[in-house]
């Protein structure tokens, strides 16, 4: 589940927090409870997306993820032996833009 986790907070935590206040964040207390951290009582940890992308749990790309897992790294140079081999051809038509494509 994708959540716009910034608009559940009553206030600003910023980026590099690690608790969230129960009392302050309810609704995002509720639907990730202590699965980064926290004691559940009175704070609960938020997940450290700083320079990483949240994944679903589940098996892909050769592994499989847990929820909540951390991993990754910041920085990867894609090098042209890492990349598939694609084509992007190009598609024209001499009629008029009013007239649509078939």
């Amino acid at each position: 589940m994708r959540v716009a986790a910034p608009a559940l907070f009553s206030r600003n935590l910023g980026p590099s927090s690690a608790y969230g206040e129960i009392s302050e964040n309810q609704a995002l207390f509720q639907l990730i409870g202590t699965m980064y951290g926290g004691g559940g009582q009175s704070t609960f940890g938020l997940p450290d997306l700083q320079g990483r992308l949240p994944i679903h749990k589940g098996t892909g790309g050769g592994g499989r993820y847990t929820l909540a897992e951390n991993g990754g790294v910041e920085r990867v140079t894609l090098t042209s032996s890492a990349l598939s081999t694609h084509s992007h051809p190009a598609l024209a038509t001499t009629g008029l833009a009013s007239q649509g494509m078939a």
